[in-house]
Order: C-alpha cells, then structure tokens, then sequence
C-alpha cells in the first residue's frame, strides 16, 4: 500500500521497494488516508501484505481493529517510522490476534531517510513498551554525542547524530542552517539530530525524544516522550501527545498531556490519579485533556504547535451547574487563578491542584492574594483550602483558619492483621536477600552502596516506573548522579517494579507474598519528600506505604524492619534542648508542615507494631550532607536552597539564628546498614546526627572566603528579594524560608543525644566528621562542578552585569 504523502520521503520507500522486488503497489485516496474502517477494507480487499505507516495512523488502525474485531490475514509486514513507537495494548492485540506481521520499527529523518532498524517479531506479548530503534544500517554510522561533539559512554544520555553516505548535501539555500546542523567531527560529516538516545548493553539504540521536548520542570529536567509513553500506558487511551505550556510570563512551564479516549478511557481525574502512581511528582502532567482527534501537519503527523498554543478551560467552562463567582473577592481570586493557570472558565468549588496548580504557582498566588487584594493567606492554607470558595471566606475574615485537619492521633492506627508470624528473626546479621525502598532517592542510594559493601546479599530494590526496564533505568542514573553506579557489584541489585502508595506496594498479590517469602530483612528509606504538600497528599506513600512494608515483613516470617524516620518527627522545643532517642515525639498538631506530620504517623505506625513484637527499628538522621569523600549531594535540601538562594540574591539575613545538625550521607548510610546487623541493637532507636550546629552566618563566611560577594541584609529585605525573583532557588519555599528566617521554623532549635548510637558504634571504622570550612569546600567543588552552583568568578560578573544593568 502507498500511503504516505508524495511529499515525504518515506513515499520514495514505498513505491521503490515494491517495485524493485516485483510488487504490486495499491494507491489509496486521502478520504481512505484518514478512515481507518475504509483503510481495513482496502487492506482486505486488496490483499495488502506490506504496510508503511506513521505511527498514529498505525494506532487508530489497530484500535480501530480491535474495537471491530476485523483481522488482516494477509498482512505479513508493517513498518513504522516518523514518531516514537508505542507498544499500546491496541497495537500489542493487533499483531497478536488480529494479523500474522511482524512490525519493523525505523528510524531516520528526512536529511539522511532510514538508518536503523529494530524487527519486532515472536510473540507481541513480550514486545517493550517503548521498542529500541535498533542497530544501524549498511553505510550509516551513528554516534551519540554530548554537547562538545565527545562520544557519551553505554548507557548515558547524547545526541544521535549521523555520518556516512546517507546524509543529504544540506538544506537549499540555507547555509547558515546546513552549517548548523551538518558539523565536522572524527567521524568526519555528521549531521545532528536533535534527538535524544542512549545505547542499550545489547548495542541497539534507544531513542529518548527530541533534544528541544526536554524542559525543566520546578527545576527537573523532563522529558516529554517518557511523560507520553506513561500516559500512553493506561488502560483505554489510543494515543496521547505531551506539551509544554507556560501560561504566563514567569509562570514557570508545565505539562499537558492530550489523548485519544479509547473504549474505556479514563476521565481526566482518573487519568491524573493514575499517572501520580506512575510518575514522579513534577512529571505528572498539570492538566490531562481527552480529544476525540489530534489535529495533524500535512505530512500526517501530530500538529503540536496548535495544542501548545490551545487555551485551556477549566471544567465551570463545561459544566452549566458549576457554580460562577458570586462576591467580588470570589471574582478577584479567580481572575487570579486564570492568569496563573492560563485557564478560563474557573468555578468557586473547582481545587486549584486538580486544574494544574503546583508548589511554584502556589507560591505565586499566595504573592498574588497579597499584592492585590491585601490579604496575608499562608502556603499552608492554600493546600488545605484549594477553593476559590474557601480562598475567598478565608480573605473575607469568614474563616480565621483554615478548616479543620484530620485527626492524627486517630491515623496511627495500625491495621490489627500486621501481627508478628510464629518465625521472628530479631536481626539479620549475614542476610542472603533484603529489600530496599527508597534507592532511587539520595539516602536511598547510598544504603544501597553500604548494603553491598558490608552484607553479601542481593538487594531487592522496590522502584517505581512503567515497566522494569524504565525502573532500573531511573535506578541507574540515580546511582550514576552520585557517582555510585561504577562502584558497587551490579549483579547484586534486583528491580522490583512496585509503589509505595498503593496497596501491596503495588503487586500482585503473588509477588508480595513471593517477596515476603523471599526477603531476610527490611530497609524501608523510601518517601515522599515535599515541605509545602499537606498530609493529605503525602498519607498513601509516607504512611499507607509504611503500613504495607509492616505488612510484608509480618506476612510469612516475621524478619526485621528498619524504618528511616526523621527528626522533624520533634516539635520545635525551648533553645538548648537536647533531645535523647526516647523523648516523646509531637504533638502531631504542633508540627511544621504535612511531611514533618506524615513522619510522624508513619513512627507512630512503626511503634506499635514494635509493641506486637514485630522486630522493628527507627534511625532519625538530621539534615544529611553530602558524602565526605567525593562531595556528592542532592540538591533539593533546604540548607543548600538557602546557600543558592544567598548567592543569586547576592546577600544573607543578618542576625538570624538558623542553624543546621549536618550528617554526612556515607556516615548515615553506614552507620544504618552496620546497627541492622548487631543483634544487641535489634529494635532499638538512633538518632544519626552530628549533635552540634553549624550556623548559616558560619557557612556563609566560608562562601566569603571562596570568593562569593554577599551581603549582611535585614532579614526582611532578604525575603523581598527572593519574592521579586522567581526564578531564584528559594522561591517555591518562600513561606518555609520566612519562618526559619523570622525565627518561627525549627531549625537550630534543638540538639539530638546521640550517646546510644555512638556507644552501639563504638569498635567500627564508623563515626561522624566533623563538618568544617575543609569538608564544606569538597561540596562546594561538587556542587560548582556539576553545575548546581556558580562559581565564584561567575557569581561575580552576574553582579557586575546586574549592576549595569
């Protein structure tokens, strides 16, 4: 069949490789292009044995097919090119029941036409999610490439670019443009893509979306085609597109995903429901619209410039019942709402999280709220009332608080079946097989590295991802940020797919039961971890997911658990105060924030079923630092917000007493795996601190003596200019940041008595360094290094540009 436009070169493919092997070619119109019912009776009537499509048309074909039941019986070869190829449950029914073809997925642009390969055959039932493009060519070489044109090692991420005869001469009459992307490398002429790759251990290549698709979002990199394909993934949707939209100046961008309803397709909360399950936080697209169509280029593919430029409306704008703004402060907050969301069509009940609304824009409205209408609402209380309605009764002095919480005290409760099983292993000093959480998180990771350094097991690492393939992947390149992945015996290491806030950590009830069998020990790391979320939205991974590791590990033989809990679980008490590991916790209504709260449950949890006998271990580091001997740190922690947010402002609050208890992560890591081995320290509770402070005026003069320019300002000066700037480190913590810097936050409140883990530690090669201006300088180079930082001299001509200008 020619199906592809004359205009496009994959057209030259079809008519030449068909003729040159004695084929007949059958001519289609474009009524019969774009109609998938007519499309299969051509494909029938004709007898079609080979097929070229993009992949759109190659989806609406197979969901068209199953939806029908019509089988294509002479169909023994596709070929798809032109977009990423989905193995959708659509496509994977179709060439399973439906036609006897295999599904060549090609790769190539228009300036070099096909150059890799991949042949999708055997049973579709174990094709991947995401298929390799394959291995090149005859006379094509391809290279991955950083940005300096240097080959990327197996494994990282580089751009795919190609050389060899298969290149086109260049773009007529654009120079400029054909000097730009036909460059000279070793490979001599080479032409770069654009597109984003990795090599596979295997040799085959996988290809990872346009280098131009990858966006930070609240300062990750995203992107968008691994957003598409776990959208793509759930159940019912045909086909989906992701986008990246900025609905203001300022704004901050963000994602929406648009998809094609199948049979069952989700609703739109539903669909945002189960892509939290399935993505990181700042993956998860902020608005998720279904279309019946996308609107496509004259070349078939998807238009995605028209649904970038696409206003969006909110669901007032559908739903007749809705309710309209009725009070002027109702008007004002939603006309706020619009601008940040670039939404119209807001009702007074619609939540501002649901219609895309995130911790940055949170931020924003709460500026918004007060510049323009003069209210002082707290961050808090726009997680707790996501409501134009209750935004406004709380302006209006209707509601002097936000509604009331749940009862914490009544969450910690344990579920009466996690009871101990008759086998209880107190502790497991030479375990064969072990479960981690949380490797994928920086703890996490280098628990990992201290399980395989100081046990001979294997560690079962539960990640959360689409398919297995994409959960070591994100393992890997964790392990790969801190520099760990070279460094630790890999055979070891087993992927289990699975998520902290769903039941049964998200397996079949098979595999948890196979899991509790297996597993000598617990080590459960894993959280969500975000200051400005409320309880609500961190119960189901921080406390849920506690319950079911108590679950598993009481399930068949009761093998020991050890719990990373947090100091945060402490309320902030009087100056001075040492705080032993035995101290009461709480009170739960008195803690800062959502997670502090969410910790605390999950101890709470963890105590009881102490109290049942099951074998149960808390560790509550401090604030971790970076590992002591290469300096590799997260850069998410509130102590280096600061420090960044310090140096783009080009000062620091003076006079304020916020310090910090800073444990390097080796010394927590270590001393976690080395106490779950002593059966003297079995069940017991450790506080993993420094038990000194380092205060922010000291570590700021260390940033002195390294050159930085900062200035002593009143704290309140300092807080306007995080304010004024939204792209500066701090911003989204704004309302964190002026508690801790108005001397209403906990840190540096209190000291943690860490006699009891000093005293069970005492004889190993394990202790805590002291963090000094020498250790601060390795993090320093770290964080300079990988880019997290500027230096010094750059710092410096910022100001001097700033100044200028």
């Amino acid at each position: 069949m020619q199906f592809a436009s004359l205009s496009f070169d994959v057209a030259f493919q079809e008519l030449f490789s068909t003729w040159s092997t004695g084929g007949t070619l059958v001519l289609l119109d474009d009524e019969t292009r774009k109609d998938p019912e007519r499309l299969l009776d051509l494909i029938q009537a004709e007898r079609i044995e080979r097929l070229f499509l993009p992949f759109v048309a190659l989806q609406q074909l197979a969901e068209h097919a199953c939806a029908t039941g019509r089988n294509c019986p002479t169909l023994t070869e596709a070929v798809t090119a032109g977009e990423q190829l989905q193995v959708t449950p659509a496509v994977r029914r179709f060439f399973a029941e439906l036609c006897p073809a295999t599904l060549d997925n090609q790769y190539g642009p228009s300036e070099t036409h096909v150059v890799t390969a991949d042949l999708l055959s055997g049973d579709p039932g174990t094709w991947p999610e995401l298929p390799s493009i394959g291995r090149p060519i005859a006379g094509a070489r391809i290279r991955l490439l950083d940005e300096h044109l240097r080959p990327v090692p197996v494994g990282a991420v580089g751009e795919l670019c190609i050389a060899g005869p298969v290149l086109a001469h260049g773009y007529l009459g654009r120079t400029e443009l054909t000097e730009q992307k036909f460059v000279r490398t070793s490979e001599g002429r080479t032409y770069r893509t654009g597109d984003l790759a990795r090599y596979l251990p295997d040799g085959r290549i996988q290809c990872l979306g346009r280098g131009d698709d990858q966006v930070k979002i609240r300062g990750h990199r995203v992107e968008a085609g691994e957003v598409k394909a776990a959208v793509r993934a759930v159940s019912g949707t045909a086909d989906a597109v992701v986008v990246v939209h900025e609905p203001a100046p300022g704004a901050g961008k963000r994602l929406i995903a648009y998809y094609l309803s199948g049979t069952d397709a989700p609703a739109p909360e539903a669909m945002a429901c189960e892509l939290r399950h399935r993505l990181p936080d700042y993956m998860v697209p902020a608005r998720c619209v279904p279309l019946s169509s996308f609107p496509l280029t004259s070349s078939g593919k998807v238009d995605r410039k028209t649904l970038a430029e696409r206003r969006l409306t909110g669901p007032a704008g559908d739903d007749p019942t809705s309710t309209a703004p009725a009070t002027s402060t109702e008007a004002a907050i939603s006309g706020i709402w619009s601008d940040l969301l670039g939404l119209d069509g807001i009702g007074t009940g619609d939540d501002f999280f649901a219609l895309g609304g995130n911790s940055l824009l949170a931020t924003r409205l709460v500026l918004a709220l007060r510049t323009g209408l003069g209210a002082h609402v707290s961050l808090q209380a726009v997680f707790t009332t996501p409501t134009v309605s209750g935004l406004a009764r709380l302006v209006d002095g209707i509601e002097t608080t936000t509604p009331a919480g749940l009862d914490l005290v009544a969450e910690a409760r344990l579920a009466d079946d996690i009871v101990p099983a008759a086998d209880v292993t107190a502790a497991a000093e030479d375990p064969r097989h072990v479960l981690l959480t949380g490797a994928t998180g920086f703890l996490g990771a280098f628990i990992l590295r201290d399980l395989l350094r100081r046990t001979r097991a294997t560690v079962l690492c539960l990640v959360r991802g689409r398919d297995h393939e994409h959960a070591s992947a994100r393992l890997r390149a964790t392990l790969e940020q801190y520099g760990l992945w070279n460094r630790v015996p890999q055979d070891r290491i087993v992927v289990v797919v699975g998520n902290l806030a769903r039941p049964r950590l998200g397996l079949s009830e098979a595999d948890f039961g196979h899991l509790a069998r297996t597993v000598d020990a617990v080590y459960h790391s894993g959280a969500a971890v975000n200051l400005v979320f409320s309880y609500a939205q961190l119960r189901d991974a921080n406390v849920r997911g506690t319950e079911e590791i108590l679950r598993l590990a009481a399930l068949h033989r009761t093998v020991p658990v050890h719990h990373v809990s947090t100091v945060g679980v402490f309320t902030a008490e009087e100056p001075g105060k040492i705080i032993d590991a035995e101290h009461p916790t709480g009170p739960a209504e008195a803690l800062d924030h959502g997670y502090s709260q969410s910790k605390w449950v999950a101890e709470a949890l963890a105590e009881q079923a102490r109290a049942r006998g099951l074998p149960v271990s808390l560790y509550r580091p401090s604030r971790i630092y970076g590992d002591s001997a290469t300096g590799a740190c997260q850069t998410g922690d509130f102590m280096w917000l600061i420090l960044k947010a310090c140096i783009q402002a080009q000062g620091v609050p003076s006079g304020v007493e916020t310090a910090f208890d800073l444990a390097p992560v080796d010394y927590v890591s270590a001393a976690i795996v080395e106490l779950s081995r002593q059966e003297r320290s079995a069940s017991g509770t450790f506080h993993l601190a420094a038990g000194r402070l380092t205060h922010l005026r000291t570590v700021a003069s260390w940033l002195r003596r390294a050159g930085y320019h900062l200035s002593d300002l009143d704290p309140r000066e300092w807080l306007d200019r995080i304010e004024a700037d939204p792209g500066n480190a701090a911003f989204p913590l704004l309302s964190t940041m002026a508690a801790e810097i108005e001397s209403t936050g906990s840190e540096g409140s209190v000291l943690f008595d860490t006699a009891a883990t000093q005293a069970a530690l005492a004889g190993t090669d394990i202790a805590c360094p002291d963090v000094n201006e020498e250790l601060f300088t390795v993090y320093l180079d770290y964080f300079t290094r990988t880019g997290f930082l500027p230096t010094a001299a750059v710092a410096r001509s910022e100001k001097g540009a700033t100044a200028q200008e």
